[in-house]
C-alpha cells in the first residue's frame, strides 16, 4: 500500500505537553499506555527524552521513540556481541538505550519502522564518541518485533526467559556506517 507521505520529509521534535498523544496507538496496550500517561512526565524529568515524529501538515505523531542511558553487566554479554564493542569491561559499560519505539498501528509494515530505526541509528551514532558508549540496547516486545530489530543487526543478550533484551555494539554500527559511506 505505502505511505502516504515521503518519510525524509517526516518532523522530529521533542516531546512537549501540545502533543495529541491521546489519538496515538501502535496497537499495543501497554506502549499506547505508556506514551498517553507517563511520557510526558519521564520526559519532563529526562528519565529519558521522548522525540515524536510528525508527518508534513499533520499535528498528530505517526510514531515516537524515547532514548536513555543505561548501565549493562558484562556477565550477560556472549564473546561474539562482546566482540562488536570496542574495548574490554571489568563489569558494567554505559549504553544508549531505546525505551519505546512505536509507529502508528495503521502505518506499520510499510517501511516507517525501519526509516525510524536508521534515524535512532545515526543517534546512537553520533553519541558514540560524544559519550563512550559500548552498545545501544532494546527489548523487544514480541517475536516479530524481535525478527524485525534482528534483521537490522540486534542480538540477544541475558537470560532469554526473562526478557526479549536485545543489544547493537557500537563497532558494528561504526563498521555500517563505514561501509555505507564507502558505497559498498
Amino acid at each position: 500500500m505505502g505511505l502516504p507521505f515521503d518519510p525524509v520529509d517526516l518532523s522530529f521534535t521533542p516531546l512537549s505537553e501540545k502533543c495529541p498523544r491521546e489519538a496515538f496507538s501502535c496497537g499495543d496496550d501497554t506502549v499506547d499506555r505508556w506514551f498517553r500517561e507517563q511520557s510526558e512526565n519521564h520526559h519532563s524529568k529526562y528519565r529519558c527524552r521522548v522525540t515524536t515524529v510528525e508527518a508534513p501538515g499533520g499535528g498528530m505523531p505517526v510514531a515516537f521513540y524515547a532514548l536513555s542511558m543505561k548501565s549493562v553487566k558484562q556477565h550477560l554479554l556472549t564473546k561474539d556481541l562482546v566482540g562488536k564493542m570496542f574495548v574490554k569491561f571489568t563489569d558494567q559499560f554505559p549504553s544508549l538505550h531505546a525505551e519505546w519505539v512505536a509507529v502508528r498501528k495503521d502505518l506499520q509494515d510499510n517501511g516507517l519502522g525501519k526509516f525510524l530505526m536508521g534515524v535512532i541509528l545515526n543517534d546512537f551514532f553520533e553519541a558514540i564518541d560524544k559519550f563512550g558508549l559500548q552498545a545501544m540496547t532494546l527489548e523487544a516486545i514480541d517475536q516479530k518485533t524481535e525478527d524485525f530489530y534482528y534483521k537490522i543487526g540486534f542480538r540477544r543478550y541475558g537470560p532469554p526467559v526473562l526478557r526479549r533484551q536485545m543489544l547493537i555494539g557500537a563497532r558494528a554500527v561504526v563498521e555500517g556506517r563505514n561501509r555505507l559511506e564507502q558505497g559498498a
